[in-house]
């Protein structure tokens, strides 16, 4: 049986929502394992997949986390192994300095439910997604690195980039409605904003599930071909 170690936090954004669906449907057995804990780098290379998910904490210039350092160790390691790397939020924050980008703090967060923009590839990537961050990946700081591939930005933001077996998504594609409602209360969102959010995927319910798992089904499928 394939195995799944993800890091992430006990509590906010620890949910896999759809994320767990698809996992369970490949017949992956899932490992959890917790920032909140002494974890270890090995225990987390172990696995067929590795899952990086959200966090509050910040990689920005200014801003970065302490803790930053020892999960960037981790991406290093696993992109010379060139084994699958999915990392979300967060994930894809600690992953783009891994490559030698940036992230800055923006002067709002984004917290919407949309489409995306300017996608390259592929078309599972289309949305509408959730969309939340408060720190942006700049484009032009991955594109100095030729192994990289932006396949989708919002307002200046890279939203998803791949490189070899390894695709980072700032957008929350594992948000289901339950997940969506925890990380909201956690965060301690207003009303207005997560009712918009929370309309927007009750409207689109059985579309986002399923887009959700085609795009998982499109990161699993092309790590093959790298």
């Amino acid at each position: 049986m394939k195995i799944a170690t993800i890091l992430s936090h006990k509590e906010v954004a620890g949910d896999l929502g759809y994320l767990e669906n698809w996992l369970l449907s490949k017949r992956f057995s899932i490992r959890r394992i917790y920032r909140e804990d002494n974890w270890d780098c090995d225990a987390l290379l172990e696995g067929d997949l590795l899952v990086i998910l959200g966090s509050l904490r910040s990689v920005a210039t200014g801003y970065c986390h302490p803790g930053a350092a020892k999960e960037i160790d981790l991406i290093k390691k696993r992109l010379k192994q060139s084994l699958p790397l999915l990392a979300v939020c967060y994930g894809s924050q600690l992953l783009a300095l891994a490559l030698g980008g940036e992230v800055e703090r923006m002067s709002s967060p984004i917290i919407r439910y949309d489409q995306i923009e300017n996608i390259t590839a592929p078309e599972a990537i289309n949305g509408p997604w959730v969309i939340w961050h408060e720190d942006r990946i700049i484009p032009e700081s991955l594109l100095k690195n030729d192994e990289v591939q932006i396949l989708c930005t919002y307002k200046s933001a890279v939203e998803a980039f791949s490189t070899g077996s390894a695709w980072g998504i700032q957008f929350h594609p594992e948000l289901d409605l339950s997940s969506l409602k925890r990380l909201a209360e956690a965060i301690s969102v207003t009303n207005d904003v997560f009712n918009d959010l929370q309309h927007s995927m009750l409207t689109d319910s059985i579309n986002c599930k399923t887009r959700a798992i085609s795009l998982f089904d499109t990161f699993w499928r092309k790590r093959t071909t790298v």
